[in-house]
């Protein structure tokens, strides 16, 4: 930071005073010259050192631009008045461009199933990863400051799987602080499904029983990963106090727009001024959903002894993207009766609901990233966090068949038996005796996905929506996608999104609409359930005919 003008200042003072006292002790002038002469040219040494210093300790630390500029650069705003958000649909994302040379921000249909062209859009370098995640941290830790804090039970989901419940439980709380600024202070201590607090010697040790055994308070400290560990020491020190002030001014505009905006009921909601833009919708979820996803010790402990990473035998490279990626199978597969699907689904593919749920066979998943590698800058290495129920036939696999990925990547996973995953019919069913241990897996998998700056996998999958969106809050910042089960974030699995695209008609349709919150009539149920097995969920459809709001 300024190392060019820091040998300036001792030339300015060193330089000539001691010219100045040489030629009144009557030295000659010739002497006095190459006095000088001599002065200058180790100042100019000085110089040429401290410049080479600064070169290497950028090179080092991998700056695109220096520190000092890194605080110019704007927040990642909820609430915006850039031209860029205020000229966009509300179901597409727009986030301005962090890299050198590039002018045009990155545009995303949140209801498409590829924007791995917002790759060009993310940032380049580690120290403005770094500023982004604190300001996301910072965020955090101020919505829970400033919220008030409430014991009741919003949405227990008690024979719900993981993902599911975590999804839905998110949407409740994201609701409740747009409206009333209250988050849920604890986790609900209901017997669960997938929880089974008597195998964690601390869950018994302070009497920790359902969701509780699992998830933090709101209000206890938040559990960090290394990553954000290092942002925090590195970074958050030298945010200025205004970045702070600016954190609490956005986060405030941002909850204003949307109540007055849904306080229109339908009159000039979709007039551009005053209206927040899809990237604060999506972080503000994602925050939320991240504040609800607190980990207790015993899964901490859990993936930590689970872990394992395969590093690369190939010759280092100046930079890595770290990809999240969510292959799944099991019971998942019921729809490819004629093996994996050997290409992704298009937006118009059919509702998968029940036994014609796809699974997609491991190329499919590889081209999706070779294309991330291609088209970062630089072709740089991948880091490859992959969550599966297969994760060591999958590695196989891999291996076998993808040699060099396998050599030039690095790839994490969760090493659990696959004998866990072994069961009949779905997964919730009591057919399937290990519901316990999948619990913890469907945890463990959850925060292993977070962890990723890009995402390949299935966004129709509650499971897959859930750790997009926990990346997200990592990050802070939007995370390209690639979806391969024709399914949208914005859009249910057992929808044909196609379809049911012309009625994700707001982002708050697109974050909290699901089938489940419907009321309907035993006649309308049992119509429902009638056309559901045929043509999958058409609820949005009728929900949305039916209302002239998609507020709560």
């Amino acid at each position: 930071m300024g190392v060019g003008l820091f040998p300036q200042i001792p030339i300015c003072i060193f330089i000539f005073p001691v010219a100045r006292r040489t030629m009144m002790k009557g030295i000659n002038k010739k002497t006095a010259s190459f006095f000088i002469l001599l002065l200058f040219a180790i100042a100019i040494q000085f110089y040429t050192l401290f410049k080479w210093i600064g070169r290497h300790e950028a090179r080092d630390a991998d700056p695109v631009v220096a520190l000092s500029a890194i605080l110019d650069v704007p927040l990642r705003h909820m609430a915006s008045d850039d031209q860029f958000y205020e000229e966009e649909a509300t179901i597409v994302v727009t986030h301005s461009p962090h890299t050198n040379g590039i002018i045009e921000p990155c545009k995303c249909d949140l209801v498409s199933i590829d924007c791995l062209d917002s790759i060009r859009c993310m940032s380049q370098d580690t120290r403005t990863k770094q500023y982004f995640a604190a300001l996301g941290v910072m965020t955090r830790e101020w919505i829970k400051e400033n919220a008030t804090l409430h014991d009741e039970k919003v949405y227990p989901f008690p024979t719900e799987p993981i993902g599911k419940g975590v999804q839905y439980s998110a949407i409740e709380a994201w609701k409740n602080w747009i409206k009333f600024n209250e988050l849920p202070q604890k986790s609900d201590d209901i017997k669960m499904l997938f929880v089974n607090e008597t195998l964690y010697p601390f869950c018994k040790e302070h009497n920790l029983k359902g969701k509780r055994c699992f998830f933090g308070d709101s209000s206890a400290k938040e559990d960090l990963d290394d990553f954000e560990r290092e942002a925090l020491g590195k970074i958050s020190q030298i945010i200025y106090n205004t970045k702070k002030t600016d954190i609490k001014n956005d986060v405030i505009k941002f909850r204003n727009q949307i109540r007055k905006r849904n306080k229109k009921k339908g009159r000039n909601r979709n007039k551009k001024k005053g209206r927040a833009p899809a990237l604060g919708y999506l972080l503000s979820f994602a925050h939320i959903a991240r504040i609800d996803f607190n980990r207790q010790p015993p899964i901490r402990d859990a993936y930590k002894n689970h872990v394992e990473r395969v590093v690369t035998t190939a010759p280092p490279m100046d930079r890595e993207i770290r990809v999240s990626l969510h292959i799944r199978r099991a019971d998942s597969c019921g729809g490819s009766e004629n093996g994996y699907e050997k290409k992704a689904s298009e937006l118009d593919s059919i509702a998968q609901t029940g036994d014609k749920r796809m699974c997609y066979e491991t190329g499919v998943y590889m081209d999706a990233l070779l294309k991330i590698q291609e088209l970062a800058e630089g072709k740089p290495r991948l880091d490859i966090y992959l969550a599966t129920d297969h994760a060591g036939s999958i590695m196989e696999e891999i291996q076998t068949f993808y040699p060099k990925a396998y050599k030039d990547w690095n790839w994490n996973f969760l090493n659990y038996s696959r004998d866990i995953f072994n069961y009949t019919g779905d997964i919730e069913s009591n057919q399937n005796k290990n519901h316990d241990i999948q619990g913890e897996t469907a945890m463990a998998d959850l925060w292993h996905l977070s962890h990723g700056e890009v995402f390949v996998g299935h966004l129709g999958s509650r499971f897959g929506k859930v750790s997009w969106l926990l990346s997200m809050a990592r990050r802070n910042a939007f995370v390209p996608f690639f979806t391969v089960d024709g399914h949208s974030f914005c859009c249910e699995i057992d929808e044909a999104c196609g379809k049911m695209k012309p009625y994700i008609s707001s982002m708050e349709n697109c974050l909290t609409f699901h089938h489940d919150s419907v009321a309907l009539t035993d006649k309308e149920r049992k119509i429902y359930s009638d056309s559901y097995w045929k043509v999958g969920s058409e609820l949005r459809k009728s929900v949305v005919k039916a209302s002239t709001t998609n507020a709560f």
